[in-house]
């Protein structure tokens, strides 16, 4: 339809002969671009609110699987039974967020068209509307499942007491990084078919490469995956200034308890400080932003 308005304005012009109007001239000129972060932050407020299958589906996914990892894990002991719980438990939370942050690959492709559309049109550009989509995303649906899920997981499996704030930041900023990856995925792949598919078996790579099922691979192997730095945060929150029984089954015989800073040394989990964590995780959230906002940017310079 815009094509054709402007090929009707053009030939108007001619015809009253006046000067032939450049194609650029009938481009409409863009909104400033706070006007547009504005109103794309208010329009994607309001589709996160009113559809019925994404924040209801975050909500009740981070309740069910935090009611049933709390069951599965109730109490963990500390001895060596409770230590590879606990990794196994870090584990399954990097898991699920990372699964549960495919809802927005796909809420994503569902707006596609849309976004097209707009922006030929003229109404913004494209680095407003990845920013008002990230926003959104993370203020509504990547704070308030995982607090949900972690209120409910962190008492009942007896995690480290009193660390629940850096254990709730750690899986917030996990799912925020997944989110953005999807996104990132999103932008990258011309259609949903082929996003998806890649998109899971990329996550299943990094959770690979973000665990301790590397142990014995070379160190920089563990800055390919954003969950490397998600699992270390996660557990030395919860391994570090603690004891662990070493007692393992079949063997009749008293060993020393371990510390948890060395199980981290035997595990080659590095140390980190939370600070550190947490900026290395929000610097993943931005590169995946920007290369969303480069692939967007790209694709629509090649449609015009």
């Amino acid at each position: 339809m815009l094509e054709l308005a402007r090929t009707r304005a053009a030939f108007a012009a001619k015809q009253e002969g006046e000067v032939a109007v450049s194609k650029a001239s009938l481009v409409p000129p863009f909104p400033p671009r706070a006007t547009q972060l504005q109103h794309l932050l208010l329009r994607e407020a309001r589709i996160c609110m009113r559809d019925t299958a994404l924040a209801p589906w975050h909500f009740g996914s981070a309740l069910l699987s935090g009611l049933l990892l709390a069951a599965t894990y109730y109490h963990l002991p500390h001895d060596l039974v409770g230590v590879i719980s606990r990794l196994g438990l870090m584990f399954a939370i990097q898991c699920l967020l990372g699964m549960q942050s495919l809802q927005s690959l796909m809420s994503w492709r569902d707006g596609h068209t849309g976004f097209v559309r707009e922006q030929s049109a003229g109404y913004y550009f494209t680095l407003p509307f990845v920013l008002a989509k990230v926003a959104v995303d993370f203020l509504f649906l990547r704070v308030g499942p995982p607090l949900l899920f972690g209120l409910i997981l962190y008492p009942v499996a007896g995690l480290h007491e009193g660390r629940i704030m850096v254990f709730l930041q750690a899986i917030i900023l996990t799912s925020a990084s997944s989110s953005s990856f999807c996104l990132a995925m999103g932008s990258l792949s011309p259609r949903s078919a082929i996003g998806l598919p890649l998109a899971v078996l990329m996550i299943l790579i990094f959770l690979l490469f973000g665990g301790v099922m590397l142990a014995g691979a070379p160190s920089w192997v563990g800055w390919v995956s954003f969950y490397h730095t998600s699992y270390r945060m996660l557990a030395a929150n919860e391994l570090t200034n603690a004891s662990f029984r070493f007692n393992p089954k079949g063997v009749d015989k008293e060993f020393d308890a371990i510390p948890g800073e060395e199980w981290m040394r035997l595990l080659n989990l590095d140390t980190k400080s939370n600070t550190e964590n947490v900026t290395i995780l929000i610097g993943w959230i931005i590169f995946f932003t920007a290369c969303s906002w480069v692939a967007l940017a790209v694709s629509q310079r090649f449609r015009r």
